[in-house]
């Protein structure tokens, strides 16, 4: 999938009533569920875009082949290397080391990490999902489960009856 399809998915998603991007809980359960899915997505793409060959352009001096063959081993092709080191090795690891923090894990934080573990649990949910679709139902299910944490009132019964309406709609749109 490309950067549209999950654009246009989120912008769905929002349209439905699913997803609030004001809420700051919406948008870490849609790191939660998402993000693994999109690095797969973007792996793939990386991996496509590096594995297939450019062309030869008579117009322009620019050797043909695989990009990934082009970067690593430019003399396959007849091409230079022209990779540089700016940097001393041990100053970029200094500086990473002073200057750089780790990213959450599963980019959330881990009140909301908890939580998620919590639901996924209590709701025997499938985590990682594998797909979009996998990943709105376990999006839905997840701010569900936070609703009812935080209110207990008719409003998350009136939301669990809207819900398979919503899903199925943006499943099949």
């Amino acid at each position: 999938m490309c950067g549209n399809v999950w654009m246009n998915h989120f912008k769905d998603m929002s349209d439905f009533g699913l997803l609030d991007t004001s809420d700051s809980v919406h948008l870490e359960c849609i790191r939660y569920c998402f993000l693994l899915v999109i690095s797969k997505d973007l792996n793939e793409v990386c991996n496509i875009w590096n594995t297939h060959c450019v062309r030869r352009n008579n117009r322009i001096s620019c050797p043909a082949g695989k990009p990934e063959v082009l970067f690593f081993q430019p003399e396959v092709h007849g091409a230079r290397d022209c990779k540089i080191s700016l940097v001393d090795q041990r100053e970029l690891n200094d500086v990473e080391r002073e200057y750089s923090q780790c990213p959450p894990e599963l980019g959330v934080s881990q009140e909301f990490l908890t939580i998620a573990r919590a639901a996924v649990g209590d709701l025997n949910l499938q985590y990682p999902p594998r797909n979009r679709e996998e990943g709105t139902e376990l999006f839905a299910a997840i701010i569900m489960y936070i609703e009812r944490l935080v209110y207990h009132g008719n409003e998350t019964k009136m939301n669990l009856m809207i819900l398979p309406y919503k899903l199925a709609n943006l499943c099949i749109g």
